[in-house]
């Protein structure tokens, strides 16, 4: 909690410094950077807050502190409640207003309107703003093994842990929207039976119109037009239905590519399996032709026999099965690498030696490729000139320090891309 009479100004002044070195120079109307030191900067941009209305400036006694004006706080806690995603439960709004509706047919009262009518417009925009929040979070979700798991993980943590509570029962006849068609019928007679209508008007003439009945009239006019768009939440949710499909589409075509590598991994180990078994020399790296032949740049089509379910039973693997199985975990286990294998791999290659450059990343052991790779990829990060990246290079080379030569491709015995050299790494001094 925040103390009453605000923070002193070294310490918001102090937090700035801390936010600005970790940040790009963000001033893009001045021409280069600023060469100022990080307090003046930090203190300038305190001036600026302080200017614009954001903070405020005050002294006690012969202390000076920073505090926040009532309007700016306001500002920051909307923004803090639209960006906690929190589950909403359609349901219980529902019934609320439904509720609410009652109570004003029974004793007409302008505050129940008012407030059943700005629940009724959080709820609509709520579920249409579900929509865009769906295109940008299935994008998270290409990580999942499984459809399964990415069906569980979509509905369970994101559309109903995130988003809406009681999504699968929206459409039962017992949920609580069921009574949308109520809701729309108590708005028309609402706004067609005068004696009602008079009754709820001087409350917003009052409290909505500032005495002005023109005004009190038409904030009346804007409830009951928000009440009625209740008849429109289908719509609302047919558009959410079609976003939903759309990335479980997606998330299938991702998934059926990933299970045609491992399948791709079965044929290699049955080629492997056949040729040892016949007695045949070592099989050449790649097959026999152009490599970038016609013939070789897709797959053929080909019908696949589906799978036939798994018996309830407990089955036992043959040790022919465990042994594929083994041999392809192994080789799925030998084309991946860790932070922890990169950096113990790059450290074994540097050895005692001052340096080394990217010509001693020629072996046949695949995992000097994806090293390879790797490293290539952080010296041009670490050549960016954006701070961003070269944090993000820096991170990553742990226990060594990589130095980019030429960012430009160039050409190696493994693959094609920018020069570096490694040295060791430097006390007190950055990796990149």
């Amino acid at each position: 909690m925040p103390p009453v009479q605000g923070y002193p100004v070294r310490v918001i002044q102090d937090d700035i410094a801390a936010m600005l070195e970790g940040m790009d120079y963000w001033d893009e109307d001045a021409e280069s950077e600023d060469a100022r030191p990080i307090n003046d900067r930090a203190r300038s941009v305190l001036n600026r807050l302080v200017d614009c209305g954001w903070l405020r400036h005050e002294q006690i006694g012969l202390v000076f502190t920073i505090s926040m004006p009532r309007d700016a706080l306001e500002f920051f806690t909307l923004l803090l409640d639209f960006a906690s995603n929190r589950t909403l439960f359609a349901g219980g709004k529902v019934k609320t207003i439904r509720l609410a509706l009652d109570n004003v047919m029974a004793e007409p009262k302008g505050d129940l309107l008012h407030e059943a009518a700005s629940m009724t417009r959080s709820l609509l925009e709520y579920i249409r703003n579900i929509c865009a929040d769906v295109r940008d979070l299935s994008r998270d979700l290409q990580s999942q093994d499984s459809t399964a798991a990415y069906a569980q993980l979509f509905f369970t943590d994101l559309v109903v842990g995130k988003f809406i509570g009681d999504y699968g029962v929206l459409r039962t006849h017992d949920h609580p929207l069921a009574e949308r068609a109520a809701i729309v019928r108590i708005a028309e007679e609402l706004a067609s039976r005068r004696d009602l209508y008079d009754r709820l008007l001087p409350w917003y003439v009052e409290h909505e119109g500032k005495g002005e009945v023109a005004r009190g009239e038409r904030a009346l006019q804007r409830d009951l037009t928000r009440l009625m768009d209740m008849a429109h939440v289908d719509d609302y949710l047919d558009r959410l239905d079609t976003e939903l499909n759309a990335a479980i589409r997606r998330a299938n075509t991702y998934l059926a590519y990933a299970v045609r590598v491992h399948q791709h991994n079965e044929a290699v180990i049955d080629a492997a399996l056949t040729r040892l078994l016949a007695g045949g020399g070592a099989p050449a790296p790649f097959g026999e032709g152009s490599l970038m032949g016609p013939g070789r740049l897709a797959e053929p089509r080909r019908q696949t026999a589906p799978r036939a379910p798994n018996k309830i039973r407990t089955t036992t693997m043959r040790p022919e099965e465990r042994a594929r199985l083994n041999l392809n975990r192994a080789a799925q286990a030998r084309r991946s690498m860790t932070d922890l294998a990169f950096a113990t791999l790059v450290r074994q290659k540097l050895g005692d030696a001052v340096s080394i450059d990217d010509t001693a990343f020629n072996g046949p052991d695949i995992r000097e490729t994806l090293a390879l790779q790797r490293l290539q990829r952080l010296a041009s990060l670490a050549h960016s000139d954006s701070l961003a990246f070269r944090l993000q290079a820096r991170s990553q080379a742990r226990g060594f320090a990589l130095i980019c030569i030429d960012n430009r491709e160039s050409e190696h015995a493994l693959q094609s891309g920018a020069r570096f050299r490694i040295e060791q790494p430097k006390r007190g001094k950055s990796n990149v």
